[in-house]
């Protein structure tokens, strides 16, 4: 928060012959945290991991974000008026809306308080957000600027990495070692549950007559949790699918910034053998799902994709790879 304070003041003072050059990439809505007036950071933490527990998609959870923030929702490109402003946009949001990466400090807001309130409305969670955070989203007092402000007529955005080329660069990988590389058409949202299943149908179909071939997706799933343990959405697709592998398959999903949810890990991988060795140590694929504890499960199985933070986030990535 006192980083966030320091960009402002630097931003505040830019002139017309300053240049505000801003790299900006994933992430950045949690680690240029700037609560507005009535607003404490312990009442941001809150309310985020309320949404991030009912299942909130990442563009839900900086709707809000916005709606409570000095930095974001273009409010730095604001601060730094009348200089010029180039950014630099790594993008960890499926889609790539401006808006959304890191809560889009220098990007017009297409939302509003009032798609705030409805959000926290949708999900349930009116009354369990912090006090402060209701006043301030029925006060209204700070809102965000929006497309057509002629301050946005200095300022260029330029989207330099997503996830769609994190995929392309996977399949060109593939290729490279003699696969059959094939990428999905859709992104890979909504339940993780229900998203793993529809990945490895679809998978299998594609690759029905190949002997070596891999299938790329990326997208961002969510996690209604329910239980008290350790793990992420991509441990839990993982999870999800490890009783149907068969053999030479394999089924990967990580978080490409090395963080998969609460846990050390960036994902897991499963296979035949993950699975036998599940079984021989009477281990509850069911259990662990209902407690949300897949780190635990694979921490005692095998599986776990551990490569520490890796600086850089363009949302998560699937693999699906088969050898006959």
């Amino acid at each position: 928060m006192e980083g966030s304070q320091r960009i402002i003041e630097a931003a505040e003072g830019a002139t017309e012959k300053d240049l505000v050059l801003c790299l900006i990439s994933g992430g950045g809505s949690a680690l240029m945290p700037l609560p507005e007036e009535g607003l404490t950071l312990e009442d941001k933490m809150e309310m985020t991991n309320i949404l991030l527990k009912c299942g909130a998609t990442i563009q839900e959870l900086n709707c809000i974000r916005k709606h409570m923030s000095a930095i974001k929702g273009g409010k730095l490109a604001r601060a730094a008026a009348p200089a010029p402003v180039t950014s630099l946009i790594l993008s960890d949001v499926i889609g790539d809306p401006l808006d959304s990466i890191a809560s889009g400090p220098t990007a017009p807001d297409t939302t509003s308080y009032e798609d705030a309130r409805a959000i926290l409305t949708k999900y349930e969670v009116w009354d369990q957000v912090p006090d402060a955070v209701r006043e301030e989203l029925e006060a209204a007092r700070f809102e965000a600027p929006k497309e057509g402000d002629p301050l946005f007529d200095r300022v260029q955005n330029v989207l330099v990495g997503d996830n769609m080329k994190s995929q392309i660069a996977m399949v060109g990988r593939a290729i490279q070692l003699g696969y059959v590389g094939t990428q999905l058409e859709d992104y890979l949202l909504g339940n993780a549950t229900e998203a793993a299943g529809e990945f490895l149908g679809t998978a299998r179909e594609l690759t029905v007559d190949e002997t070596r071939a891999v299938v790329v997706a990326g997208g961002e799933t969510t996690v209604i949790v329910k239980g008290s343990g350790r793990g992420g959405r991509n441990q839990e697709m993982a999870l999800v699918n490890l009783r149907h592998m068969r053999e030479g398959e394999l089924f990967a999903s990580a978080g490409t910034d090395g963080i998969d949810g609460e846990s050390h890990a960036a994902g897991a991988l499963v296979d035949r053998e993950i699975l036998s060795t599940s079984e021989a140590r009477g281990l509850d694929v069911d259990a662990y799902l209902a407690d949300n504890d897949s780190t635990t499960f694979f921490e005692r199985a095998g599986g776990l994709l551990v490569t520490g933070p890796t600086g850089t986030n363009v949302a998560d990535v699937q693999l699906y790879m088969v050898r006959k």
